[in-house]
């Protein structure tokens, strides 16, 4: 059984090509989906900025960024609304799921 997620974009390999820019900006119905998954009073705004590219010499992709939001919060200790402003950029490096020393899930099972 896998987990639900509430929100997600997919982008395939061969769409990054020599590189892949996206702005992602859920809609209000799918921030309040993010919002629950993260115990939140409220995400009033979130958008993330994405750069994927390749990386040289390896089969690898460099994924960098900046996610901005406004959110909502439940303060721990008097349970009042606590808004916090979220600006901060990210850089990750991708590697792909199979490689030739690593057998497919597929051919893992018993026929």
């Amino acid at each position: 059984m896998s987990a639900s997620l509430p929100y997600s974009e997919t982008v395939r390999v061969n769409q990054i090509g020599a590189g892949l820019s996206r702005r992602l900006e859920p809609d209000a119905e799918a921030r309040q989906r993010i919002a629950r998954a993260l115990d939140l009073q409220g995400l009033d705004a979130f958008a993330v900025e994405i750069e994927v590219k390749p990386t040289p010499s390896s089969s690898e992709w460099t994924m960098k960024g900046r996610v901005t939001a406004h959110a909502i919060q439940t303060c721990g200790l008097t349970l009042e609304p606590l808004p916090v402003e979220v600006d901060r950029c990210f850089s990750i490096q991708l590697a792909d799921a199979w490689s030739p020393t690593r057998r497919r899930v597929s051919e893992l099972r018993a026929p």
